[in-house]
Parts: C-alpha cells; sequence; structure tokens
C-alpha cells in the first residue's frame, strides 16, 4: 500500500468524520445545548487572508516557481514524438514560412498524417525568433498558457464566489500533478485547458456587446487548440446559451454577436472537414494553406464508445495510468462530495432562476464529459479540458467539509500538501531515471542524442546515415530538429506523406541497401544507428567488419 492508497483512506475517513461531526451539530443545536461558531470562525479565515492575502500568493508562487519554472526544459528530459513534431513545424514556420510537408502557413498542420492543431506552433514562433531554436523556447508557450490559466481561474471564483474560495482552487490548480505534467511540454492539445477557462470568464463577464464579440473571438481561437474542441465547444456553447437564456442573463442579440466571430474563424476548419470528406479540392487561399491529411480521423467519436469504453475512460480520467495519477488519488472522495453538492445547487439554481457558480462548473464537467466519453480516453491529453472544472469541483467539496469540521478540512489540506511535495521528489526522480532508462514510454526521442552523436565523428559529413528504430516510424523527426533542418532538403517515398532522406540521412533499411552497403562498404563510409532489437541486421552489419558503439538502446555501426 503506497502513499496514494493511504493518503485515499485518511480522507475518506475524515470525510465521513465531517459528515458524522454535521449530523451530532445539528442535532445539538435544535436541542438548544450549543451554539454553533461557524460564522465567527469563517469571520476570523478571511481577517486571516485579508491581512496575510500577499504573503499567501507570495508562497503560491514559490510553489509555481518550483513545481513549472526550476529547471525548465531540462525536465521532463524525454520529448514526446507529437511535441517534436509541433518543434520542427514551428522550426520551419519561424524560419521558412512553411511546415515540413511545404504548405504555406498551414491553419492546421499534417504531422504525422492524422493532423495536428496550429495554435501551439504558432505560439512558439516569437520565442524562436527572441531566443533560439531550442526546447525552451519549443515549451514556453505552453508554460505562459497555463499560468495565464492559474490566473483567470483566481479571477473567475474570486468574481463569481469570494477571495476564500479563489485561493483554494488556486492552491488546487498549482499543486494538481495533470497542471504541473502539461505546463513542462509542448504539446499542442493541452492548450485547450487554459484557453477553454479564459473563454468562461470572458463569457460570464460579459455585459456589453462588445464584450461578447471578445469572448467569440476567443472562443474561435480556442478552436485552433485541439480537434476535439470541435465537439466540446458547440455543446458546452449550446448548454451555456439554454442555461443563461433560462435565468435571463443573455439575449438573442448578444448571442448573435458571441456567434458571428466564432463562425468566421470556424470557416477555415469547416472547409478543412469539407475538404477532407471529399467534397472540395482547392488548398491554398492566398499564404494560407488548408491541408488534406492522409489519415483523417473521422471515425474517432461514437456515443456507443460511452458505453463499450466509458469505464475504461474514466479510470484513465481519474485514476493511475502508467504509474501516474493525473489528480491525486485523496481528491477522488472529495470530488465525489463536491458533485453532490454541486446538484444540489444546480437544483436550487434552476428553482430559483440564479446564477450559481458551483452549479455552472457541474453543468461545464457533465456535458464535457459525455463528449469525451464518445472518443476512447486513452490518454489525459484527451481530455485535459476536464481537469480545472474537476478542481473547482473538488474545491467544493472542500469547502463544504469545512463548514461542517473545521479540523477536518485543515487535516485533508495538509494530507495534499504532503502529496504535493511527494509528487515534486518523484517527479524530478523519474524525469532523470527516463534520461536513464533504455526504454522510455515517449517513443524514440533518444534519437536526438544519437544524432548528436553522428554529428560529432569527424567522417560524418561524408558518410551514408541510416538510422533505424523499431518502435516509432516517423522517429526521422528527431533528427530534423536535432540537425535544424530545412524542410526544402527533405525527401518522401513515392506516393507516401512520410519522409524517407534529406541530404545523406535515411530512415529506412530494405533488402537493397543491405546489399548496397555489402558490395559499397570498402569504398563507401558508413554509420548506422540501430535499436539493439534489430538483431538480424546488426548481425550483417557486424559480418562485415564494422566498428560498434552502443549507446541507449542503440548500436552505432561504422566502417
Amino acid at each position: 500500500m503506497d502513499i496514494q492508497d493511504i493518503s485515499c483512506i485518511i480522507v475518506t475517513i475524515l470525510i465521513l468524520i465531517g459528515l458524522v461531526t454535521k449530523l451530532i451539530v445539528q442535532y445539538l443545536t435544535e436541542q438548544g445545548k450549543i451554539i454553533v461558531k461557524n460564522k465567527k470562525y469563517g469571520e476570523n479565515i478571511n481577517k486571516f487572508i485579508n491581512q496575510n492575502y500577499k504573503k499567501i500568493l507570495l508562497v503560491f508562487a514559490i510553489f509555481i516557481f518550483f513545481s513549472r519554472i526550476y529547471k525548465f526544459g531540462q525536465i521532463p528530459t524525454y520529448i514526446g514524438v507529437d511535441e517534436a513534431g509541433a518543434a520542427y513545424d514551428a522550426y520551419c514556420l519561424a524560419n521558412f514560412g512553411v511546415d515540413r510537408y511545404l504548405n504555406s502557413f498551414p491553419l492546421y498542420l499534417i504531422n504525422f498524417g492524422g493532423g495536428q492543431s496550429a495554435l501551439y506552433a504558432y505560439s512558439t514562433i516569437p520565442f524562436i525568433k527572441l531566443f533560439g531554436a531550442n526546447i525552451i523556447s519549443y515549451r514556453l508557450p505552453e508554460l505562459l498558457f497555463y499560468l495565464m490559466g492559474i490566473v483567470v481561474c483566481y479571477l473567475l471564483a474570486n468574481k463569481f464566489k469570494d477571495k476564500k474560495t479563489a485561493l483554494l482552487y488556486t492552491l488546487l490548480i498549482i499543486i494538481c500533478p495533470w497542471n504541473i505534467e502539461a505546463s513542462r511540454k509542448g504539446l499542442d492539445c493541452n492548450l485547450l485547458a487554459p484557453m477553454f477557462m479564459l473563454d468562461v470568464l470572458l463569457l460570464l463577464n460579459a455585459k456589453k456587446n462588445w464584450q461578447y464579440i471578445v469572448a467569440g473571438i476567443s472562443i474561435g481561437i480556442t478552436l485552433y487548440t485541439y480537434c476535439l474542441s470541435w465537439l466540446l465547444i458547440p455543446a458546452f456553447l449550446l448548454v451555456y446559451i439554454l442555461y443563461m437564456l433560462y435565468l435571463k442573463k443573455i439575449n438573442f442579440k448578444q448571442i448573435i454577436l458571441l456567434g458571428i466571430p466564432i463562425f468566421i474563424l470556424a470557416i477555415p476548419l469547416i472547409y478543412m472537414i469539407i475538404l477532407n470528406k471529399g467534397y472540395a479540392t482547392r488548398t491554398n487561399f492566398g499564404i494560407f494553406t488548408i491541408p488534406k491529411l492522409p489519415l483523417f480521423r473521422e471515425g474517432e467519436m461514437s456515443l456507443l464508445n460511452i458505453w463499450n469504453s466509458g469505464i475504461y475512460s474514466l479510470k484513465t480520467i481519474f485514476l493511475e495510468r502508467w504509474g501516474r495519477f493525473p489528480i491525486y488519488l485523496a481528491e477522488v472522495p472529495l470530488f465525489l462530495v463536491g458533485f453532490i453538492v454541486g446538484i444540489a445547487e444546480f437544483a436550487k439554481s434552476i428553482k430559483a432562476k440564479r446564477f450559481n457558480l458551483e452549479a455552472f462548473f457541474i453543468i461545464v464537467f457533465i456535458v464535457l464529459l459525455i463528449v469525451n466519453l464518445s472518443v476512447v480516453v486513452s490518454t489525459t491529453n484527451r481530455v485535459n479540458i476536464l481537469y480545472l472544472p474537476i478542481l473547482y469541483i473538488i474545491t467544493m467539496g472542500i469547502t463544504y467539509l469545512y463548514r461542517q469540521s473545521h479540523l477536518c478540512a485543515l487535516t485533508i489540506m495538509i494530507v495534499l500538501m504532503v502529496l504535493f511535495i511527494n509528487f515534486e521528489a518523484g517527479y524530478f526522480n523519474l524525469a532523470i531515471e527516463y534520461n536513464l532508462d533504455n526504454h522510455s514510454p515517449y517513443d524514440d526521442n533518444k534519437i536526438m542524442s544519437i544524432t548528436e552523436k553522428i554529428e560529432s565523428y569527424e567522417d560524418s559529413e561524408y558518410a551514408e546515415k541510416y538510422i533505424l528504430p523499431t518502435r516509432k516510424v516517423e522517429s526521422n523527426i528527431y533528427t530534423l530538429l536535432q540537425n535544424k533542418v530545412s524542410p526544402y532538403e527533405l525527401t518522401k517515398k513515392e506516393g507516401s506523406y512520410k519522409i524517407d532522406t534529406y541530404d545523406n540521412y535515411h530512415f529506412s533499411i530494405d533488402s537493397k541497401i543491405l546489399k548496397d552497403i555489402e558490395q559499397n562498404h570498402n569504398t563507401k563510409k558508413y554509420i548506422l544507428a540501430i535499436e539493439q532489437q534489430n538483431t538480424e541486421i546488426i548481425e550483417k552489419i557486424r559480418e562485415l567488419g564494422f566498428g560498434e558503439e552502443k549507446i541507449n538502446s542503440y548500436c552505432i555501426m561504422k566502417n
């Protein structure tokens, strides 16, 4: 039994204690035997917050520094294949105005054939221009968007609830494992979560006509963060509009003003769907490109997935995947308490026709969850939009327990802080282990170090260089990123979108190539980086008298 399991049991017991305390207090109060002093205690807490507000924010800033900024760009040490793809496309766009497939300023990226949203790559360009093409530049947009998300969530809770709730919500975001990990990597899809919360803040703040236009622009931009937003945002907007119409918080003119910029910004994406369905052929519009994808992933969504893979998806959302928790296991029972509280608040909101932030977040969570479950959730990246609403529901759960037992809530917070410290220590250690491990779960990112090694050889410039991984066909992206190759140097296999060679680098070996090496190894220079699992090819090259050097999971062989 590890610390996550123990903490979950402790929190569950504390919840039961809090609920039992409530029943006892209610009974004694009704009997006239005690006077509950929650109100006075709450006033003391508010007074403490007001007196130490700047100190609290300073502590939050320290947490943010150590969890997100310390060793930024170094941890995590691995680079995921999609992260590398976005980084290389950003490099190409920043320096050549085209992606790696020579599409001029594409509004959607091809990546490895299945597509990738473009906002992240374009957000990276200014940092490449300022700081050069390096890992810090590639990851800075993610960090800045997530810092913005923390501020936005604080402002949202502070405006529509109170300062105490806002600080608690902000703290839960700061110490959240998912949020920490996401802010340190450069994945396009993860921009959806902070952008969505910005959309929510702008929508709920909107009173004047121009404010609805601004909110519409923000929502339109959000559509370029992740393709799942094309389903999530319309579903959210439909329920939001119905809820606000019921509460008489929005009128039809405002709905139209909101919808116009969303529709205008969505036009290229709508056209891309039409193009990839085969109903259009034109791809270039001035300097911009709307690409036809080799692998158009239209069949991934189905309502049947809710039934067929719903339990699997829920486990991914809340529980351990690959040894990691997106939220602390101890927060799951707190979420359940908050969810029940939220349902009750939603019923009150509907009955009283009055806006309630708790009710709003419950609506948001349920709608987004249903849409997300219609797609098999194999990774938390797919459901990143859910976690900021989930953390607010957990905030609701802790706040409810605080009203029942202050000691109970305080103990829960201590447990969460211990989990945060434990996570931070483990996360940094794990990042180092991944760097040393020959079987990182993040594809073939070690090809960057292999490429660096190959380039360090004196005769590398004149050698024919072959890199042959086994786990990821598109591992060439790491060599392209490491060597900062011009996209105009790349060549592809005939009839394929997959990059096969550039200059004297090759990313596949077949019988014809092996025969060529056998016939010419006495007159031509060859350097081969072959993953050690390719034992048959390694043995054939070894028989030709090639020297070899083992690095990570690769065998570098040269004549």
